[in-house]
């Protein structure tokens, strides 16, 4: 019973001893919270950021593979004709036109209103004995990607070059971090496609691919176009 006396009086005495939080012990515990919250929010801030870096990358090259997948399906496949007319040629490198792999007249380019990629198939009428053949004859028609796929970006500009000789060096070029010349070290079947992407969210991001025509020859000279 001494025992757990002693310690009885033991634990009355310190706590009978101590002292209520004196101003200074507040003033430190206050600034080593401010101290640790402004951590907290450089940390989450910093975290934020590294977010919608992350996910804007992840979803501009969505859409960026998605669109190139869909010029690269109709370029790959230019016809090349004994007509110099009817070859493909590429207008102020806003636009490229062709005959693709099924035969069709195609043009693409960015559309301003829809801030998308245009597929624009022109029409084609044939005409048997005087009349028009309603089966194997189209209306032209313009073809475009769902707004949903997009997830929120807008197509800023889409560019065409054509490669090898008779190209035309823009400075454009050069502001998708491609070395000046680059276009001369591609033959001439070869066309480079630039797509600028712009989200609110996410900001601005660019890409390029270079597309080889496979049924046009290599020495293919864009000035004869």
């Amino acid at each position: 019973m001494t025992v757990f006396k002693t310690i009885k009086n033991k634990i009355i005495s310190i706590l009978g001893d101590r002292q209520g939080t004196t101003l200074v012990e507040m003033i430190v515990s206050f600034a080593l919270l401010g101290i640790l919250l402004a951590s907290a929010a450089t940390v989450i801030a910093t975290i934020t950021t590294m977010h919608y870096s992350i996910s804007g990358e992840i979803y501009s090259r969505e859409v960026s593979d998605i669109i190139m997948e869909k010029i690269v399906s109709e370029i790959d496949g230019a016809q090349y004709l004994e007509n110099p007319d009817d070859n493909p040629k590429i207008i102020d490198n806003t636009s490229v036109t062709l005959f693709d792999k099924t035969g069709t007249y195609v043009t693409l380019s960015a559309d301003s209103e829809k801030n998308g990629l245009k597929v624009h198939y022109h029409g084609i009428e044939y005409i048997n004995n005087g009349m028009k053949d309603e089966v194997n004859s189209r209306d032209p028609e313009d073809w475009y990607f769902d707004e949903t796929m997009y997830k929120g970006f807008l197509v800023e500009e889409i560019k065409f070059y054509g490669c090898g000789s008779g190209n035309v060096n823009g400075n454009d070029v050069s502001t998708y971090g491609l070395p000046s010349g680059t276009l001369s070290d591609y033959n001439g079947n070869v066309v480079l496609v630039l797509l600028k992407l712009r989200s609110d969210k996410y900001g601005e991001y660019k890409y390029y691919r270079y597309v080889k025509m496979y049924n046009v020859p290599e020495e293919y000279d864009w000035s004869d176009s």
